[in-house]
């Protein structure tokens, strides 16, 4: 007894099941005597098997009559998917820190700013010739003195702030953008 392998074919060369048979015309529909290879739709005008390809985003759904993938993304779910791109990069440009010429990279986060804020608010009532050792953001140690001190802390301090208000401009271009124009926004201050 001989075993014949069998694709089924829709209409649009969609593979509708696959198997094993002693005998092909038992099997209903428009049957192709071979097995389809994963993921790929029969193409009826060179009687090949062709590959769907992979899908290019989650929003995507494979077009059988035009055998293309289609994207059912809307604008409104565009803009939440580049506002929240946007959000994450607001985030690591927050937290990668501050650089400031000649004193080097210093942590800007929410710590941060905690950190600075009570010796800062002491700044003016303490010596000309005070010094603090303060950590930088790859943890090494660095000796400020009073004006690099008000330099590192209005920098922490603003870093943050900075940051929101040019998310927020950019807020306001995803709400009235679309299509090539949506996708184009990037972070950047």
């Amino acid at each position: 007894m001989q075993i014949f392998p069998y694709s089924v074919i829709g209409p649009h060369g969609e593979v509708l099941g696959t198997g094993t048979t002693t005998d092909v015309k038992l099997i209903p529909g428009d049957v192709i005597e071979q097995l389809a290879p994963s993921a790929h739709w029969w193409d009826a005008a060179s009687s090949a098997f062709v590959p769907i390809g992979p899908q290019p985003t989650p929003y995507h759904t494979f077009d059988w009559p035009s055998h293309q993938w289609v994207s059912q993304r809307t604008t409104e779910m565009h803009r939440a998917d580049k506002w929240r791109e946007i959000k994450a990069a607001r985030e690591a440009f927050i937290t990668g820190g501050v650089m400031l010429p000649g004193l080097g990279r210093f942590d800007a986060d929410a710590a941060a700013a905690i950190n600075v804020t009570g010796q800062y608010a002491a700044l003016d009532a303490l010596p000309d010739d005070w010094t603090v050792e303060w950590t930088r953001f790859d943890n090494s140690a660095v000796t400020l003195n009073k004006e690099q001190f008000r330099r590192v802390a209005m920098a922490v301090l603003t870093h943050a702030t900075d940051a929101h208000a040019i998310g927020r401009r950019l807020r306001d271009r995803i709400e009235v953008s679309s299509g090539a124009a949506l996708e184009a926004i990037q972070w950047g201050p």
